[in-house]
C-alpha cells in the first residue's frame, strides 16, 4: 500500500504531503509564483490526515477532489 495512505489509517497527522507539496507551495509563495494545486492539495491532504471525520466525508467520493478544482 502506499505510504500516505497507511499515514492516514494510522491517523498519522504527518506525511509526505507536507514536505513535498507542501514546500512547493511554500517555495512558490517565497518567489512570488502562484502554486493552486500544490497549495489545495497540501491543505486537503492535511485536513483529511488530521480529522478522522474528514477522512469518512472524502472515503469513496472519488469524484469530490475533481470538482474542487474546476
Amino acid at each position: 500500500l502506499p505510504s500516505l495512505l497507511l499515514d492516514i489509517q494510522a491517523g498519522k497527522a504527518q506525511n509526505e504531503v507536507g514536505w513535498l507539496n507542501g514546500a512547493v507551495a511554500a517555495l512558490g509563495a517565497q518567489t512570488g509564483v502562484a502554486t493552486p494545486v500544490n497549495r489545495r492539495l497540501t491543505e486537503l491532504v492535511m485536513a483529511v490526515a488530521a480529522n478522522p471525520a474528514e477522512r469518512a466525508a472524502w472515503q469513496g467520493d472519488r469524484h469530490r477532489l475533481a470538482t474542487l478544482f474546476q
